[in-house]
């Protein structure tokens, strides 16, 4: 799961700052206020990052991430339930990218996602090895995934 979510995030990223346009970046810069917002408040952001994930899909103007992140998003939430991160740590994970997304860089896009995704994976990683749950084997995710895209 972490591997498709890692491949997906990358190239949405470059697309992201490629191709998003002034609406999309005002609504990225939106919804990173709101995450700002929430963890000043010590609230859960969860559904704020959800919504800056599809909105990062959405400014790559491609119709197949958008339906890709649609599908893989719930099912990356609902692995993570366990995962505990406070609001501070969400923050940090998810501030910076309208920057770069403003200035159009690229490098420092890719930087920014490969962290957070390096960031995650060792979260996940870490919680999934303490419950002895490691995850679904290769093919039955792969079939899942599948399933998934095609609508079965």
């Amino acid at each position: 799961m972490l591997e498709v979510k890692e491949v997906l995030e990358k190239g949405i990223a470059k697309l992201a700052v490629r191709r998003g346009i002034h609406s999309d970046l005002q609504n990225i810069q939106e919804i990173t206020d709101r995450i700002s917002q929430a963890a000043g408040k010590n609230e859960n952001i969860s559904d704020v990052t959800v919504e800056l994930y599809r909105a990062l899909a959405e400014s790559t103007h491609k119709c197949a991430f958008v339906q890709l992140m649609g599908r893989i998003i719930p099912l990356i939430v609902s692995k993570g339930k366990g995962i505990s991160l406070s609001p501070k740590e969400k923050l940090r994970m998810h501030i910076g990218v309208e920057d770069y997304l403003h200035k159009g860089d690229e490098g420092s896009m890719v930087k920014w996602i490969e962290e957070h995704l390096a960031y995650m994976r060792k979260k996940f990683l870490e919680y999934y090895r303490g419950t002895g749950k490691i995850g679904l084997g290769r093919q039955n995710l792969l079939a899942k995934i599948w399933g998934l895209w095609v609508g079965v």
